[in-house]
């Protein structure tokens, strides 16, 4: 018994430590936000997709920036070019955001035209004329 409750005092204090520094991260984060905010500056390439992003309906979530979009668009990208599919990047944008489906996949489809235009299909014929 006394070896149970040696374990699960110690298991209590390194999970209280554990929430401690979670806590701290998270308040450095939030505290940095603005800061951050602040100093965005938008590529053309990004004011470009939060341009078209805002031809849909997609804005910004309250207290996020189009920064925060284009980075989220340069997330898509990478997924997309490591093997993701369109599809699957679609549904996952879906149930993390507040996205129609519709809108889910404009945002998919256009940070791959924006930011990953080398995964975009060849429009030219490999059939040979004759």
């Amino acid at each position: 018994m006394a070896t149970l409750g040696f374990r699960a005092g110690r298991a209590l204090s390194l999970l209280a430590a554990t929430f401690l520094v979670a806590v701290s991260i998270s308040v450095h984060a939030v505290l940095m936000a603005p800061e951050a905010a602040a100093n965005c500056s938008l590529s053309a390439d990004e004011a470009a997709f939060v341009a078209l992003l805002s031809e849909r309906g997609i804005s910004p979530a309250p207290g996020a920036t189009g920064c925060d979009l284009a980075m989220g668009g340069h997330v898509v990208a990478y997924d997309i070019r490591h093997g993701v599919s369109p599809a699957a990047e679609a549904r996952k944008v879906y149930l993390n955001t507040n996205l129609s489906t519709e809108q889910s996949m404009w945002f998919v489809a256009t940070a791959v035209v924006v930011f990953a235009p080398e995964m975009v299909p060849s429009q030219t014929s490999t059939v040979p004329i004759t």
